[in-house]
């Protein structure tokens, strides 16, 4: 489908991604930010912002996205060793320089990497994109929540491969996947890019949308999905107990084939914790506890230069990103 020359995907975007010591956003910590502006009219540019940090990664974190504090220290080192608080008022400055441009900002996993990004910059002192929008709403683009949205049901790719998850996305949209290249927050911030154009361009339930609309729709489309998913996992736990339940009654199988009845009432206790972590909010988690940081005149004239300087002049742009070099690696619907 081909969309109107002003639509918000054809005057560009900011994508942005994050690499994590883990998933709890209010006490895991950043260890890569990337980020640049896709704008299909602008000259072209391979490379893209990252700030890398020195923190310890977990052996259980590390496993997913392949790093080690080894690698982050190094390549902290390579990057100058961007101090934190620093590293983060740029990127709160640029994020909500973009938005009030009228530039939304494209992130796989928003309600994630945003709430992480907020706790990190309330941790280090330093005013929050909330803030700095001042009671604006958040312009915010979340390809995995359009995709539920456009595409209800999808099955599990394989047992280690989820229905929803960016490779996924990427595969069943005609955009590819590269192994080799993923799991970077580089990479995937591109990927997630590309994915909400191939999102936008095929389905007219979202691309009829002006942007404030799609992103107001986003808010309810998540806590919809929210509590879909929250009943999904609720009634897994019903079902574990139950049979827990039967197996303590009928007792376990000489072979041992079956899970013993405490096995699945340590199962059915998993899904009810997974119910109970499940959230509403659309693209950022209230506080968490951490105070807030309010914008000092010094951050509001930092927010305001990034304005007039032009998000273009702060951030590297990838220009014609349908075109990058992918794998034909492939899902169907």
């Amino acid at each position: 489908m081909s969309l109107p020359p002003d639509h918000w995907t054809r005057t560009g975007f900011v994508v942005l991604d994050t690499e994590t010591t883990g998933l709890d956003v209010e006490t895991d910590m950043i260890a890569s930010i990337s980020g640049g502006l896709m704008d299909p009219g602008a000259p072209v540019t391979a490379n893209i912002v990252t700030d890398w940090f020195a923190v310890d990664m977990p052996a259980a974190a590390g496993e997913i996205n392949h790093l080690t504090t080894d690698i982050l220290r190094e390549r902290a080192d390579q990057c100058g060793n961007p101090q934190p608080a620093v590293a983060f008022e740029d990127w709160a400055a640029l994020v909500s320089g973009a938005m009030l441009l009228g530039k939304p900002v494209v992130a796989a996993n928003a309600p994630f990497d945003l709430t992480l990004f907020d706790r990190e910059c309330r941790r280090h002192g330093v005013p929050t994109v909330t803030a700095r929008m001042g009671g604006r709403p958040l312009l915010v683009v979340a390809p995995i929540v359009l995709d539920k949205r456009a595409v209800k049901y999808r099955r599990r790719v394989s047992e280690t491969q989820g229905a929803r998850q960016l490779k996924t996305l990427c595969q069943v949209h005609g955009v590819g996947w590269d192994d080799d290249l993923a799991h970077s927050s580089e990479y995937d911030a591109v990927m997630a890019g590309r994915v909400t154009w191939a999102l936008i361009s095929k389905f007219p339930i979202l691309s009829r949308l002006s942007l404030p609309e799609l992103c107001a729709a986003q808010v309810d489309w998540y806590a919809e999905q929210a509590r879909g998913l929250q009943g999904w996992f609720r009634s897994e736990a019903v079902k574990h107990h139950q049979w827990a339940a039967r197996r303590a009654a009928n007792g376990t199988t000489s072979d041992g084939a079956e899970p013993t009845a405490a096995e699945y009432s340590d199962k059915a206790r998993e899904f009810e914790d997974k119910a109970a972590s499940v959230t509403f909010d659309f693209p950022v988690r209230p506080g968490g506890g951490l105070a807030g940081v309010h914008l000092d005149q010094e951050g509001a004239a930092r927010t305001q230069a990034s304005l007039i300087g032009g998000v273009v002049a702060c951030v590297p742009v990838i220009a014609d990103f349908r075109a990058l070099p992918v794998s034909a690696d492939t899902v169907t619907e």
